[in-house]
């Protein structure tokens, strides 16, 4: 990598810095429980991500960083989670899981139940591709977020949009969740 100033330090240090952090905001983002070693390959992914996007557009530090970020969710998602990640655990796990909510317990939503719904969500999408896996990602975080008595303003400020939005983004989740339990009954 060719070393390039940025505001008194070098291209290699804005780099680390900078993937690093949209690394553990990907991580925080989809609230996931990793290793050590899935963090360090988390990581690697939002450095390639920033490098590549600070190679198309040098010196924007916003979008090498947003980039590097939507990277890491890919990763997370593609290469820990599976690229078509329908976990092993089926979707009466998911309904267990409301139906505690429902009753009282609150908390994130434990690991395998993300895993099935990524599956669920990736598979329902129009769009695939790295615009389907970031929908999916927003949409498990949204569910995740949820789950821990968020409310639609919170989802909204922490997404960086209007809570109108998270209206209709929680519609839409709620009718491909009830598609696919209708689905599954068949």
């Amino acid at each position: 990598m060719a070393v390039v100033d940025y505001d008194g330090s070098n291209y290699e240090t804005v780099l680390m810095d900078r993937a690093k952090r949209a690394a553990r905001q990907a991580i925080a983002r989809l609230s996931v429980d990793l290793s050590i070693e899935d963090v360090q390959d988390v990581e690697a992914a939002a450095m390639l991500g920033f490098h590549v996007a600070w190679t198309r557009k040098p010196g924007n530090v916003g979008y090498a960083y947003i980039a590097a970020r939507n990277e890491a969710v890919k990763f997370i998602i593609r290469d820990l989670f599976g690229r078509n990640p329908m976990s092993p655990t089926p979707l009466e796990k998911v309904e267990h899981y409301l139906a505690a909510r429902h009753a009282g317990q609150r908390g994130p939503l434990p690991d395998d139940v993300k895993r099935e719904l990524f599956g669920i969500f990736i598979d329902s999408r129009v769009k695939k591709g790295e615009r389907g896996t970031l929908a999916t990602a927003r949409d498990v975080f949204i569910l995740n977020t949820l789950a821990q008595e968020g409310n639609n303003a919170g989802i909204g400020m922490a997404l960086d949009c209007p809570p109108s939005h998270i209206k209709q983004y929680r519609r839409r989740i709620r009718e491909v969740l009830e598609d696919q339990l209708r689905e599954r009954r068949l």
